[in-house]
């Protein structure tokens, strides 16, 4: 899962197997059977890198790219669904984006001496 979250946040959806296997904390050869499995449930696919024959990408085709943003966004669902049922308000936006009584409560008052 970790290995789609990130190609669905990079441009283009694909980043060399160096940069994943070092993401990940796996050695090369763990990362390539890791990329195996996902190419053979057609998640991923790789690609040669233009400007070096050495590297090869990992790319999210359009059916992992699909499948990547489904999965992303059903932890979200999942915890608003939570917090509806505990009666706890769903705004998942950040703090900075919201106004709250604790922004808003002490603007009338003098600053502190």
């Amino acid at each position: 899962m970790q290995v789609l979250w990130h190609l669905l946040t990079v441009p283009e959806h694909a980043a060399p197997m160096n940069q994943l296997s070092q993401l990940m904390g796996f050695s090369t050869a763990g990362i390539t059977k890791v990329v195996d499995r996902l190419c053979e449930a057609g998640l991923l696919e790789r690609r040669a890198s233009c400007s070096d024959r050495r590297v090869t990408y990992a790319a999210l085709p359009p059916v992992g790219l699909s499948a990547a943003a489904d999965a992303s966004s059903a932890p979200a669902a999942a915890l608003r669904r939570r917090m509806a049922a505990a009666g706890v308000g769903t705004d998942l936006s950040p703090p900075s984006r919201r106004t709250s009584p604790c922004s808003t409560r002490h603007r009338d008052r003098a600053p502190r001496a």
